[in-house]
């Protein structure tokens, strides 16, 4: 049997929210999915949604509190209806959430690259 470091996270109940963060950018979707995982489920559905307009700003300040220039945010929206902030991902995948969201995130990236 081998050994091998692992990271446990609490189960909380709720809805999945992931927010990109592209300079003074926020784009945010609800991530409906039968999988505690959406990344294993093919059906899992992207909704873009309008995060409230201060957890916008609270997701400006935690991308540069890291120094990043983006960044996803994953929260969990709990059935109390506050927002729980689980990690900022440094290199984050996109290119589904665009395809299935329609946000410009290639677009936001490589205005931002240029400038």
């Amino acid at each position: 049997m081998s050994i091998s470091p692992v990271t446990w996270q609490e189960y909380i109940p709720g809805t999945n929210i992931r927010s990109y963060v592209i300079g003074d950018s926020v784009y945010t979707a609800e991530i409906r999915s039968k999988s505690l995982d959406f990344r294993e489920d093919v059906n899992a559905e992207l909704i873009p949604v309008e995060l409230p307009l201060e957890l916008q700003q609270k997701c400006r300040e935690i991308a540069s509190s890291l120094y990043l220039e983006w960044t996803a945010i994953d929260w969990r929206l709990a059935p109390t209806g506050e927002y729980l902030f689980l990690e900022a991902n440094p290199s984050p995948m996109f290119i589904y959430f665009e395809q299935q969201t329609g946000f410009p995130i290639t677009q936001e990236l490589v205005k931002l690259l240029m400038s």
